[in-house]
């Protein structure tokens, strides 16, 4: 499947999806949005917990129409809107629930979400996830401009220590090449261990974070920092966002169902699903 080009990958995608929206017993999604808060009401509509991001039990991907409120109109030119409406208010920097760090070219979820968003910034990801979805499903691309990292990490690729190269390629020089290349007494010097500095949220305090049981004991050396450096990476890339990957992917999960999502990862490059999606 890797060897198809893309278009035939969309058309085997859409297939599957359809196929999801429109099975057995599936009723069509009637949203109602208001514009001047179009996220008002949308977590009960869509079967998000406002206050955790949890999806509701018997939540299934539905085929979806929207009409905003005091308006008549119907159909895909609305429900476009709608999409580009809630990706909007979602992905505004001002929320906090996002942060760039190539100077605003590319988006991934910002790790202290929780702190600057407010204590309901997972069932934000959630919905993101379900309205990703919809769009997905009736072949609507978002205009989400999200990071190579953030792409991989949320349809489940795996993550790989060159990743870092698409995301910060000069800590990928400073830090990835330099141990890479360091000799046994170099990296004697850095007495590195498997632990990865994260800072505190209340305290503001830096604290180690061991990468692997008893890491803050374990000291790199030549033969270790491979396994160090894809730990490191895999921390650096998802594991300071692992809860708002992970509730993004739940409300991604409803649409996207885990057999096409490992035959997606399996036939698409992280370039081409970032070309489906967004």
């Amino acid at each position: 499947p890797s060897l198809l080009d893309l278009r035939c990958k969309q058309a085997w995608l859409q297939k599957e999806l359809t196929e999801a929206i429109l099975g057995q017993g599936a009723v069509e999604l009637d949203l109602v949005a208001t514009r001047d808060n179009v996220l008002g009401g949308l977590c009960t509509q869509l079967g998000v917990d406002e206050s955790t991001g949890a999806i509701s039990q018997g939540t299934h991907a539905s085929a979806v129409s929207v009409r905003f409120d005091g308006e008549n109109a119907v159909g895909e030119g609305v429900r476009r809107d709608f999409l580009t409406l809630t990706t909007k208010e979602l992905l505004d920097p001002a929320t906090g629930l996002f942060t760039s760090k190539d100077g605003g070219r590319t988006l991934q979820p910002h790790p202290h979400s929780e702190l600057v968003a407010g204590g309901d910034h997972l069932s934000h990801f959630a919905l993101l996830g379900r309205i990703t979805g919809i769009s997905m499903a009736h072949k609507e691309p978002l205009n989400a401009a999200w990071s190579y990292g953030f792409i991989k990490a949320a349809f489940g690729y795996k993550i790989l220590i060159d990743d870092l190269k698409h995301i910060d390629a000069d800590l990928f020089k400073t830090r990835v090449e330099f141990m890479r290349n360091a000799s046994e007494e170099e990296l004697a010097a850095l007495d590195e261990r498997f632990c990865y500095e994260t800072m505190d949220d209340v305290s503001g305090v830096l604290e180690p974070c061991p990468l692997k049981e008893g890491g803050s004991e374990i000291v790199v050396n030549k033969a270790n920092v491979e396994e160090y450096l894809q730990l490191w990476v895999e921390y650096r890339i998802v594991g300071s966002i692992r809860e708002q990957v992970d509730r993004f992917r739940q409300g991604l999960g409803v649409t996207l169902k885990e057999n096409v999502r490992q035959r997606l990862i399996e036939c698409c490059t992280v370039t081409e699903l970032q070309l489906i999606v967004c």
